[in-house]
């Protein structure tokens, strides 16, 4: 990254350079930019670990309307916004169902497991929690080890 590096080499500058630079611009300013520079740097680390790398893309503006709906949703009545089970489906459920944009012609319908998961990826983010790690797993094909040696023996014309 070239903040860090940035960040880096104006830290790490000797003492005739420091003073070369600081004849130029206000050493004050500089160690701003410093500061500047860590802060973008740290920020930067954070947003990359929120890249997915596996798995459909997701769908930003949807999410994000979701939880804005959900926000309206708590502020307004005062009750946490959760998905029911198939038979009652909950307030909630009936306000996106009303309030779903017609410009989303890709998505047939709602995901309630998508919605699900982005309610406690919300929640766990309000109670300063580390967001759960979806675990993926993945199917292999079972593997035959032959012994070769016991083969080969069997195979060998008498």
């Amino acid at each position: 990254m070239k903040a860090e590096w940035l960040e880096t080499a104006l830290s790490e500058l000797d003492i005739i350079s420091r003073d070369d630079v600081a004849n130029r611009v206000n050493p004050k300013e500089i160690d701003a930019l410093v500061g500047s520079l860590r802060f973008l740097s740290k920020e930067m680390a954070e947003l990359a670990k929120q890249v997915q790398r596996i798995g459909r893309p997701r769908d930003l503006a949807e999410e994000r309307w979701i939880l804005e709906l959900a926000n309206i949703y708590e502020n307004a009545f005062s009750q946490s916004a959760r998905i029911g089970p198939l038979k009652q489906r909950g307030d909630f459920y009936e306000l996106l169902q009303l309030s779903r944009p017609t410009s989303y012609p890709q998505n047939g319908k709602l995901s309630i497991r998508q919605i699900d998961r982005l309610l406690k990826r919300r929640k766990s983010r309000q109670l300063g929690e580390d967001p759960p790690t979806p675990v993926r797993r993945v199917r292999r094909k079972p593997t035959i080890e032959v012994n070769w040696a016991i083969l080969g023996d069997l195979l060998k014309p008498e």
